[in-house]
């Protein structure tokens, strides 16, 4: 039996990521290591911009390899759960949202998986 479509509409996705204050910030170390933290977020236009403490781990990641990854996620219940990871190279932003202690960057919603259980139609 084939997998239904669960996967949000465009308009869907920019609705849902433009509704999130935070995203799960996924950077490399220099080794490749996957690391992650919480960052806040907002979506300007169809891109999703993310701040972190300038000099902080991540801040020195994203300059020194700009591939980024954001997922966010709700679950109020199990057939609510929606969710999106975007990915993309981040590109600075001008820091005017948070102020000179922050770093501000941006990726595009050009490669995104994204999933929306409340779409599930076939419910046991």
């Amino acid at each position: 039996m084939p997998r239904e479509a669960i996967t949000m509409t465009r308009d869907e996705l920019l609705a849902f990521v433009g509704a999130q204050q935070w995203v799960a910030l996924g950077t490399l170390d220099p080794d490749g290591t996957p690391v992650g933290e919480l960052a806040p977020a907002v979506l300007d236009g169809e891109r999703l911009c993310f701040a972190v403490p300038r000099g902080s781990h991540a801040d020195d990641n994203i300059r020194r390899d700009p591939r980024v990854c954001c997922a966010a996620d709700e679950f109020p219940s199990y057939y609510e759960i929606r969710g999106a990871v975007a990915h993309g190279r981040a590109e600075a932003r001008p820091s005017e949202r948070l102020g000179p202690e922050w770093s501000e960057w941006a990726i595009p919603l050009d490669d995104v998986t994204s999933f929306d259980f409340r779409k599930v139609q076939n419910k046991y």
